[in-house]
């Protein structure tokens, strides 16, 4: 297993075991690299691969976040909509998914 992957799935099992929880702060890279005896860049590049699953988010200036566990398991499939309601249930409208990609739109900026 390479170093990065390793990052990766330290920090997955963390999440899954409730260490890191939704919208708690992930470790500096700082803190990770001298953790994981690695360079920089590495640390980089699992924190990344973990972005890209839509795990965490980074925020400018601030560090990473964890995203909703709810995220990674199966969504409720329902064939029914109920038009009574004025918002769609979460299993229809993945809000943490929306708000990453706003979040990710606003980053690139």
């Amino acid at each position: 297993m390479l170093k990065y992957q390793r990052i990766m799935a330290d920090l997955i099992q963390e999440m899954e075991r409730g260490f890191l929880t939704e919208g708690s702060k992930l470790p500096s890279i700082r803190e990770l690299k001298n953790r994981y005896i690695c360079s920089r860049e590495t640390v980089l590049k699992a924190l990344n691969e973990l972005k890209y699953q839509h795990r965490i988010f980074s925020v400018p200036k601030s560090g990473f976040y964890v995203l909703s566990a709810s995220n990674h398991r199966a969504a409720e499939k329902t064939t029914m909509i109920n038009f009574a309601t004025a918002t769609p249930s979460e299993s229809m409208f993945p809000y943490t998914d929306f708000q990453h990609c706003l979040n990710q739109a606003i980053e690139i900026q």
